[in-house]
């Protein structure tokens, strides 16, 4: 009975700890994709004001490679094919 909890527990641990996905695709077809993006709950940014200056210090459960106190945006990264010789654009429809 006990390997059975481990095995159960062992199993749905990494199923109940992923998060959800912040993009989401819109349309698909031959010649372009579209695709919505959702950072809303997964940053928060604070308004600190120091010698003066306001500065917008974003948090985030992600982890950067950077040294305390260096400027930080974050990022996504999406694998999407590409087919060869195509005319690559990337376009902002809104801002929410």
């Amino acid at each position: 009975m006990k390997s059975y909890t481990w095995l159960i527990l062992c199993l749905l641990v990494p199923i109940l700890s992923t998060k959800a996905q912040n993009y989401k695709i819109l349309e698909s077809n031959s010649e372009y994709i579209k695709i919505e993006l959702n950072f809303e709950n997964h940053y928060k940014i604070k308004d600190t004001l120091f010698e003066g200056r306001k500065y917008s210090f974003i948090t985030g459960d992600d982890y950067a490679f950077r040294k305390p106190g260096e400027p930080w945006l974050p990022t996504v990264y999406l694998n999407i094919g590409i087919p060869f010789n195509s005319n690559q654009q990337i376009k902002i429809f809104s801002l929410d």
